[in-house]
């Protein structure tokens, strides 16, 4: 009972904060034409499965990376499902580089500018996982303690020749809580939400259920509630 009334308590306040989701989406030539058009499509069904509800307020901020990074979406732009997704359907493949250190530069400027206090914040890279730049390899640690410290939820979803065969993960996991937020994907990849339950709880609960679902899952969080990894 005294939980039901928690959950009741909490249902206005639910609807205050909102879930910022940045999206980082590698373009690089060791990226791959197949690899880059199958994350195009991944996350497609991502922003379909989870945006565009009133009472879930989450706002997509879309980050390229190749030889520069861009942001395509902002978290100041409009929000809802088609103009998201065009905005996602305008990137084109590219090849170069794999910036992925300025992207990261670029998603934490939009978190101090538009996120508020009180926001969930999360932050999804698709990649090959082998940052490199013009001048040479580039050590993506660097901004491990500025997202944490931000608490922004940083998951991975690895995958392309890169990942598999240059220790993709090995240089990108210092960005993550838990190897549990690192999701490796065969070529090509194929989106299945069950395989985003690799997200972290809180990331799952905001994003899948509004209302007083979300609240009810918030509480089996604090009472013990466990990721599961998909492998």
């Amino acid at each position: 009972m005294a939980f039901a009334a928690l959950v009741i308590t909490a249902l206005p306040a639910r609807a205050m904060p909102f879930h910022d989701v940045y999206i980082l989406l590698d373009k690089s030539g060791s990226m791959g034409l197949t690899n880059f058009n199958a994350q195009i499509s991944a996350i497609q069904t991502l922003i379909n499965d989870y945006g565009g509800q009133a009472n879930n307020p989450m706002r997509f901020s879309i980050i390229e990376f190749a030889t520069s990074s861009n942001v395509v979406h902002s978290l100041d732009a409009p929000q809802d499902l088609p103009s998201v997704l065009n905005s996602l359907n305008s990137i084109g493949y590219s090849g170069g580089y794999t910036d992925t250190a300025g992207a990261l530069s670029l998603m934490l400027d939009e978190h101090d500018t538009y996120s508020g206090n009180g926001n969930f914040a999360t932050g999804i890279i698709f990649t090959d996982g082998v940052p490199y730049a013009p001048g040479g390899s580039v050590d993506v640690c660097q901004y491990e303690n500025p997202i944490k410290s931000n608490g922004i939820s940083m998951n991975i979803v690895g995958h392309g020749d890169g990942w598999t065969n240059n220790n993709g993960q090995d240089r990108t996991e210092c960005l993550v809580e838990s190897v549990d937020n690192i999701l490796s994907k065969p070529q090509p990849l194929q989106y299945d939400t069950a395989d985003y339950e690799y997200l972290s709880a809180t990331t799952l609960v905001a994003m899948a259920e509004p209302g007083s679902l979300a609240v009810l899952g918030l509480g089996l969080v604090a009472m013990g509630f466990a990721r599961r990894r998909a492998a």
